[in-house]
């Protein structure tokens, strides 16, 4: 189940407003390493559900579907400002790193970051780890050869220590 991330909250209907690309856009993208561009509605608008329902305007992140999203809720009311697609974050050490965030912030439990790294693969790093893993099962293949032959030379050793009377 998605945790939903309070980012921020503005209780007073003109810094709600103001305030969100000067606060809330900036620390959501250093928070999480992106670059979200928030949607802001109309400050009537933002005002008017302030008003109407006596809430204060919180600005909320969480994760659904593969998806980075950003909402806007007062009280009952929900207002998307921004998304964006984790496996549409082409470097994987990026991708890698927000979802490491979302971890440490508390917005992925580590089961729900566990299951985003297997469903958005860095293919770069798998690539890498598949050649080492390659690498070092080659290694163990000679190891084991020559195990086997220094094994066989033991017993051939014990055999004339034997034959010789010993």
């Amino acid at each position: 189940m998605p945790t939903a991330h309070v980012v921020l909250t503005y209780k007073d209907q003109e810094a709600a407003h103001s305030r969100a690309k000067v606060f809330v856009e900036p620390r959501i993208n250093r928070l999480f390493g992106l670059a979200l561009t928030l949607k802001m509605p109309d400050a009537a608008k933002v005002a008017a559900a302030m008003q109407k329902s006596g809430k204060p305007a919180e600005w909320v992140l969480n994760v659904k579907g593969g998806k980075v999203i950003v909402d806007l809720r007062i009280g009952a009311e929900v207002t998307r400002l921004a998304e964006t697609d984790i496996g549409g974050i082409g470097d994987g050490n990026k991708r890698a790193a927000l979802i490491e965030a979302l971890q440490e912030n508390g917005v992925l439990s580590a089961t729900e970051a566990s299951a985003l790294r297997k469903a958005f693969p860095d293919a770069e790093r798998l690539k890498k780890l598949r050649l080492d893993q390659a690498a070092k099962k080659n290694e163990l293949d000679d190891l084991v050869r020559k195990a086997a032959a220094a094994k066989k030379e033991v017993e051939r050793l014990d055999r004339e220590i034997k034959d010789n009377g010993g």
